[in-house]
Formats: structure tokens, C-alpha cells, sequence
């Protein structure tokens, strides 16, 4: 609530100020750390993904090792 009463101030004072060039550096200022943000997100989006693939890329390797854990796994039921 607070922050939606920041924001409130800020653009009732822009539109009073009169002046373009003001509407226009509070667009620059804001958007600045906003593209940080979007950039750090960025860059952990990728890290998962990179380290996501590694997993499915050695199951395709070895592409009897999914069925020796179905194997195993009913093997033990059996036993039961």
C-alpha cells in the first residue's frame, strides 16, 4: 500500500511539474535498475537451464540406465 502511495506522489508531482524533460528523466531513472533486474533474471534463467540439460544429457547416454532402475525396482517388488 505504501509503495502504491509512493508511486502516486511521484506522478501527481510529474504531472504538476509542467515539464517533459522531468517526465522523461524519471522514465530513464526508473527503467535503469528495472533492466538490471531483468538482466540478473536473465542470467539465472539460463544457469537453470544449463544445468538442467546435464541430467537428460547423460540419461541419453546411457540409455539402459533408466531401465535397470524400473528393473531393480520391480525385481524388489517381486521379492516381496
Amino acid at each position: 500500500m505504501i509503495w502504491a502511495l509512493i508511486i502516486l506522489a511521484i506522478t501527481i508531482a510529474t504531472l504538476l511539474s509542467g515539464s517533459v524533460e522531468v517526465a522523461k528523466t524519471l522514465a530513464v531513472t526508473g527503467a535503469i535498475p528495472f533492466a538490471l533486474v531483468l538482466l540478473l533474471q536473465i542470467v539465472a534463467f539460463l544457469r537453470t537451464l544449463r544445468d538442467e540439460e546435464r541430467p537428460l544429457a547423460a540419461a541419453a547416454k546411457t540409455p539402459n540406465a533408466a531401465n535397470a532402475a524400473t528393473t531393480s525396482t520391480a525385481a524388489v517388488a517381486e521379492r516381496r
